[in-house]
């Protein structure tokens, strides 16, 4: 990766870093590294959710002359969110680099160097926070977990529905674990109401993955997977009667982000399910713009002595249709 010179007049060019701190690698965060969140920008701080709750359903057949089917037109419903802020600000300063050797070398420490140091890290820690974002997205859940202790809004209450949660009864060693996966689906299948996606997922606790891998009635068949897959590793999946079982170990500050016992199970492949709304960033340049991941302004001090940098994002993720959210427990 190729970074500009801080110090150098075209750094300046906010585009251009913006562009190198998008290209480096995201080290945190599995559900925004799957990109099941699609990135839309949106010009305000609030986001407006239009709910269309019309109903689906076949035209049943008519006799010639006979009155046709009354068009039912469902209502409209306007929610809004508010995004959520995520600044970072760092100082590269001469002392950074001045009679700093370089790790793992005898040569002195180059800006550019430093700088691509920085960058990373001040992405890790805005990806931490969009990863804490998303996975409760996928408990029909909206946080904002830069403001200790502020609301969490339920799209489940927002759309005046019940979460679906399914007792998997692993702890009897008589349960069908089959059965209980085809009524998931019926379950989600009856939620996504013909909305067409491509296949099922399923993060789990490492408690409850344990239980399911060691249930008598999967056994065997992780005993095949293992047996048969190169790679067995059980972050990327275990499929079991036709959802992917994938094992989830993020915390964030001691607290876990799958519950305890507990597996979050989603659709994958809807399109427009799953938004990442960025909004703009918090400056007079950035106003009314449509927002980006990731935005990065500077700042000369006096006299060249230090250079401020200041990255932001501005997501708020969203699940669309929460009622295919499913919680399973063991």
């Amino acid at each position: 990766m190729t970074f500009p010179n801080l110090f150098s007049a075209d750094a300046w060019e906010n585009a251009v870093l913006a562009a190198a701190i998008e290209n480096l690698p995201i080290q945190y965060g599995r559900v925004i590294q799957s990109g099941l969140f699609r990135v839309e920008g949106i010009d305000t701080t609030v986001a407006l959710i239009e709910e269309y709750a019309g109903t689906l359903a076949a035209l049943p057949h008519k006799v010639r002359g006979e009155a046709a089917t009354k068009n039912r037109r469902g209502s409209r419903t306007l929610r809004s969110f508010d995004v959520p802020h995520i600044p970072v600000e760092d100082t590269v300063q001469p002392g950074d680099i001045q009679n700093v050797r370089a790790f793992g070398s005898m040569s002195g420490e180059t800006l550019l160097a430093k700088q691509a140091k920085i960058l990373q890290q001040m992405r890790n820690k805005i990806d931490i926070s969009r990863e804490v974002m998303a996975v409760h997205a996928l408990a029909g859940l909206v946080v904002d977990p830069t403001v200790p202790g502020s609301p969490v809004k339920s799209l489940h209450t927002e759309f005046g529905e019940t979460e679906t949660v399914q007792d998997f009864v692993l702890d009897n060693s008589a349960t069908i674990v089959a059965d209980k996966c085809h009524i998931l689906l019926d379950s989600m299948d009856d939620a996504m109401k013909n909305w067409a996606f491509n296949e099922v997922v399923a993060y789990c606790s490492p408690e409850f993955f344990r239980a399911f891998i060691s249930h008598a009635s999967v056994l065997d068949a992780y005993k095949y997977h293992t047996a048969n897959v190169l790679d067995a590793d059980r972050r990327k999946g275990f499929p079991f009667c036709g959802i992917r079982w994938i094992q989830y170990h993020g915390s964030v500050g001691g607290n876990r982000l799958i519950e305890q016992n507990a597996a979050r199970v989603f659709p994958v492949g809807a399109p427009d399910m799953f938004s990442e709304l960025q909004a703009p960033a918090n400056n007079v340049n950035d106003a009314n713009k449509p927002g980006k991941v990731f935005n990065v302004t500077t700042e000369t001090l006096k006299h060249s002595g230090a250079v401020e940098i200041r990255v932001e994002s501005n997501p708020l993720m969203l699940c669309k249709r929460p009622k295919a959210l499913i919680k399973v427990t063991i």
